[in-house]
């Protein structure tokens, strides 16, 4: 049984999904973090091997903070278990449940191509309000515990602010407008921040 809550924000509807991955998935997935960090794979927005972003309408970067996408970063998929793990937004019984929520929810479903970026944020980084290029956003929020820093909730449509909670997703569509607040971190303690998972679904 999934833990799943259902809302509206400007009549545009998201999923809230709680302790999505077990406790054998998350200790693969915290592995993975973990080994990007100590190789220093994540980068800044703007650099050829980091996580892009995006700009407001001067051209200024909306994003503080880095990270990678795991699709350029494996030549194989194999090769990665955040890849492996991250299908289960796409098994079978878990859009069937999605999808008796509200009919847009049927996209992740009908999913034909998605990738897979991870960010790690601390002290001071944050994501200004923007929409993503796809159809369909999922956002899952990693953590150690205990939690080390505050910050680094989902806003969405500028109003409706969702708690960075570890081992939870939110599903929305792309065109909502969503941010990320500002982390707030003083000791900046090495490997604590906020990790992120976003999947971009396509049709």
């Amino acid at each position: 049984m999934y833990n799943i809550f259902f809302d509206k924000v400007n009549d545009l509807p998201f999923i809230w999904v709680r302790d999505l991955y077990n406790k054998d998935q998350l200790t693969d997935i915290f592995e993975e973090l973990d080994f990007l960090l100590g190789i220093e794979r994540y980068k800044d927005p703007e650099h050829p091997d980091g996580p892009e972003t995006a700009y407001d309408p001067e051209g200024n970067v909306l994003k503080h903070g880095k990270g990678v996408y795991l699709d350029r970063a494996y030549k194989d998929r194999d090769m990665s278990i955040i890849l492996k793990h991250n299908r289960i937004l796409f098994d079978k019984e878990f859009t069937t449940e999605l999808a008796k929520y509200h009919p847009l929810f049927r996209f992740v479903g009908k999913c034909t191509g998605d990738n897979t970026k991870i960010h790690y944020f601390v002290d001071g980084d944050y994501y200004k309000p923007h929409v993503d290029g796809c159809t369909i956003s999922a956002v899952t929020w990693f953590h150690k515990k205990p939690k080390a820093y505050t910050g680094g909730d989902i806003i969405l449509e500028h109003k409706y602010k969702l708690p960075c909670l570890n081992n939870s997703m939110v599903i929305f569509p792309a065109i909502m407008w969503h941010e990320v607040t500002k982390v707030v971190m003083p000791n900046n303690e090495y490997g604590m921040g906020r990790y992120s998972m976003s999947q971009f679904l396509t049709l």
